[in-house]
């Protein structure tokens, strides 16, 4: 059982379950959000459940269910990146499994330089968190790394645009492909370029 934290207008949940085989859920706050998620998964013919909800206060039913929890863009919406980590980690079975990925908006990479300038106000509603964050704030929660990394060497379109700024963005998004098939190995991975941060980890102690 595969469970996506703040799944509003999931595009994941259908291939987790048309591809890899996943019993799926999705959990959100927002009415709108859950029957964007809903939609997504007739329209791709998936089977899923989503459940309305706060990931802070989900349905009882729900802690210690699942093999498997991601979350998208989720946890550098919180000023205590601890507290979130631990409320995700509330409904992952003992052994089971996190999958978190965060914008890298961490001091001196690009994409936050770019974010500021684009739309400021995006910016501020996210936390700035770095790798070493965001492996801390799991770790401290009882979870075993399996992976935390800067992941993917270029990619802009991680950044939101005002929609009289699609031409930056369509721009900037065809330069870092460029980029990227130029000097791959030399940018993949890194503090400066990645536009995401990915943490994979084991719940191996009850810290909940």
């Amino acid at each position: 059982m595969l469970l996506e934290a703040g799944c509003a207008n999931s595009s994941l949940l259908p291939y987790l379950n048309k591809e890899l085989g996943f019993e799926v859920y999705g959990l959100d706050y927002s009415h709108a959000g859950c029957e964007g998620a809903k939609k997504v998964l007739e329209y791709y013919g998936a089977n899923g459940t989503i459940i309305l909800g706060d990931i802070f206060e989900p349905p009882s039913d729900m802690y210690g269910r699942f093999d498997v929890v991601i979350s998208m863009g989720v946890i550098e919406h919180f000023s205590d990146t601890e507290k979130v980590c631990r409320a995700l980690g509330k409904l992952v079975k003992p052994e089971g499994i996190i999958v978190t990925e965060v914008p890298n908006f961490s001091k001196g990479s690009i994409c936050s330089g770019i974010q500021k300038i684009a739309d400021r106000k995006v910016y501020d509603k996210h936390v700035p968190l770095s790798r070493e964050d965001v492996l801390n704030a799991h770790e401290r929660c009882g979870f075993q790394t399996v992976y935390c990394n800067y992941t993917i060497g270029m990619n802009f379109g991680v950044i939101h645009y005002k929609k009289s700024q699609e031409w930056i963005k369509k721009s900037l998004t065809r330069m870092s492909k460029l980029v990227m098939l130029m000097k791959k190995d030399k940018l993949r991975g890194t503090k400066m370029f990645s536009p995401y941060i990915y943490y994979v980890g084991e719940k191996v102690r009850n810290g909940f």
